[in-house]
């Protein structure tokens, strides 16, 4: 079925988000992926109130493949270095003293190594893929109208990019635990995602602990929910407690990790 375009810019899409964990994406026929400029998030709650979450803009990326701990790229010199320091001093004391990446250096070829001090991870590499990929730049969110509460802000993260699907299933999964959320980041606008290696092109986001086992719980439960198939926590004596998670390790002890979304997204041409 087609519904009233929300925007009718050519270069805008939207998603249209269920409570019953339903996702449509409805783009004009004539727009390709490549051509994808801004993209409505909608949340339609129970009653059948459309909520405008966000209005965010894409960038269309060449695909990264997931990191490759300490190895090199085989090429010689970068072309393009990205000097994290300095963007670092946007940031509160606190966030910019938790970011661990100091310098990315872009080649010729899309390739990417990214150093920081994160440990056992000094430098990360990630190669370049044949195919192009949208991502949409995030900003804290916060929605409180028709009984409804999405709300997430950053922390300790520079990686303000994100799947624009899983962003997509994210609000979801905010509106079903309908209390703020800090995340510590998806990926940065290359798609690369350091001292992550497995949120290339942004394909998983991070969230802080409450260490309140009934909100941490929920919030693992609602990303089970919304089929975020990985779901990483930590492995000391709090995180024995929780449940529904899929793995545990101790780089994790202070952040829940959610990705390798498997909700299928239904397309809708308009």
């Amino acid at each position: 079925h087609k519904k009233t375009v929300t925007n009718s810019n050519v270069n805008v899409v939207t998603y249209h988000i269920y409570h019953d964990k339903r996702i449509e994406l409805h783009k004009p026929s004539v727009l390709t992926d490549d051509k994808i400029k801004f993209a409505n998030f909608i949340y339609h709650d129970k009653n059948g109130k459309e909520n405008n979450i966000y209005y965010g803009q894409f960038l269309n990326i060449t695909k990264k493949d997931i990191g490759k701990v300490n190895q090199n790229p085989n090429q010689g010199k970068s072309s393009t270095t990205i000097d994290y320091e300095g963007l670092k001093n946007q940031l509160s004391e606190h966030d910019r003293n938790a970011v661990n990446v100091e310098k990315s250096f872009i080649y010729d070829n899309g390739d990417v190594l990214s150093i920081g001090n994160f440990g056992g991870r000094a430098k990360i590499f990630y190669k370049s893929l044949s195919e192009k990929i949208n991502l949409v730049y995030l900003k804290p969110v916060l929605y409180n109208k028709n009984g409804i509460y999405i709300a997430f802000k950053f922390t300790e993260t520079l990686r303000y990019y994100c799947n624009p699907n899983v962003f997509a299933a994210f609000i979801g999964v905010l509106a079903e635990v309908g209390f703020e959320l800090k995340s510590t980041g998806s990926c940065f606008s290359d798609g690369t995602s350091y001292p992550s290696i497995k949120h290339n092109n942004g394909f998983a986001i991070d969230i802080a602990y409450f260490k309140d086992i009934s909100k941490d719980q929920k919030v693992i439960n609602a990303f089970k929910n919304w089929k975020f198939n990985d779901r990483i926590i930590g492995n000391d004596t709090y995180h024995s407690k929780l449940n529904n998670q899929t793995a545990s390790n101790n780089m994790h002890d202070d952040h829940l990790h959610s990705g390798n979304l498997k909700l299928e997204i239904k397309i809708v041409e308009i």
